[in-house]
């Protein structure tokens, strides 16, 4: 009679144990990549050796004053904490020509008309130009202080465009010193 019993199941007599949280969402290197291109990453300021002018066939210096940025979010509801650094500058230096460097160059001790420059360029016509740049930052992560991830691929910036004027230089032959009421070339004051 014994072997005819049906015995209960074994689950039904265990002690009844809590449901476990759940484990976080995993945040991956390409969900971070897809919140980095949203993130306002600051520009990159553009620049000239003269502060927006230089001499036709002459080194115009320009460059870039950018720098790395830490910028903190929240993705799939942790923290992250996202480091980006310029990688590569594209410049556009307004008459057609562009230059790619992973340098963002910088101030010459001189004017800098004698000095070329990994950044700079040399403009053959007189005119008013529009500098543009454009900065690729890559970047690295970590998720609630967590190890340091590589972001794939890279966050492109662009900056506001920069005006340069290119002047054209006039020589004269000076036999003498300039003596008052002179009219002889460059003994001309300015707006006289």
């Amino acid at each position: 009679m014994d072997a005819c019993r049906q015995q209960a199941p074994a689950a039904a007599n265990a002690p009844q144990v809590p449901n476990a949280p759940a484990a976080p969402p995993v945040v991956t290197p390409g969900s971070v990549q897809q919140q980095m291109a949203s993130l306002p990453i600051p520009a990159s300021t553009l620049r000239s050796q003269l502060n927006g002018f230089s001499l036709r066939n002459a080194n115009t210096n320009i460059y870039a004053d950018g720098s790395s940025h830490t910028l903190n979010t929240t993705i799939l509801g942790q923290p992250v904490t996202i480091k980006v650094t310029p990688v590569r500058y594209d410049f556009g230096y307004g008459d057609g020509t562009s230059k790619t460097t992973s340098t963002p160059g910088g101030p010459l001790k001189d004017d800098g008309f004698e000095t070329p420059t990994t950044t700079g360029h040399v403009y053959k016509e007189t005119g008013k130009y529009s500098i543009t740049l454009t900065t690729h930052y890559a970047g690295t992560f970590s998720v609630n202080g967590g190890p340091t991830q590589t972001i794939p691929g890279a966050a492109t910036v662009d900056s506001t465009p920069m005006p340069l004027q290119i002047w054209r230089t006039k020589h004269y032959q000076v036999q003498a010193a300039c003596t008052p009421g002179s009219t002889a070339p460059g003994c001309v004051p300015p707006g006289g």
